[in-house]
C-alpha cells in the first residue's frame, strides 16, 4: 500500500483476491498502532461483496491475545459501516473480563 495517496494497484489487488474467495487483511487504522478509522477496509468490502471480520488483538504481559467478532455486512454506506467497524473494534481489544 502507497501511504502518500490512494493506492489504486492495492485495492484493485485487493478485489482481485476477494473476487477469487480469498482473504485479505487490513489494518482500517491505516497502520498497525494507528488511531483512527480509515474508510479503505468498508470501501473494499462493499467493492468486493465481503463481510468484514473485525478482530481486536491486546496484549497480556508477553501473551498476545486476538478475538474475533461477528461480521459485519459492507451494506450502509462506507462512513458508517466505518463506525460499526470501529465500535467492534474497540469492544474486542479489551481482554475478556476486563473494563477500561
Amino acid at each position: 500500500m502507497d501511504r502518500s495517496g490512494n493506492d489504486l494497484g492495492a485495492v484493485r489487488t485487493s478485489l482481485r483476491i476477494l473476487k477469487a474467495d480469498g482473504t485479505v487483511g487490513i489494518f482500517p487504522q491505516g497502520t498497525r498502532g494507528g488511531g483512527e478509522l480509515h474508510g479503505g477496509a468498508a470501501l473494499i468490502a462493499a467493492k468486493g461483496r465481503a463481510p468484514i471480520l473485525p478482530a481486536g488483538i491486546s496484549r497480556e504481559g508477553k501473551r498476545w491475545i486476538v478475538r474475533f467478532g461477528a461480521p459485519i455486512s459492507p451494506r450502509g454506506g462506507i462512513k458508517s459501516v466505518t463506525a460499526e467497524l470501529g465500535v467492534a473494534l474497540r469492544e474486542l481489544a479489551v481482554p475478556v473480563g476486563r473494563t477500561y
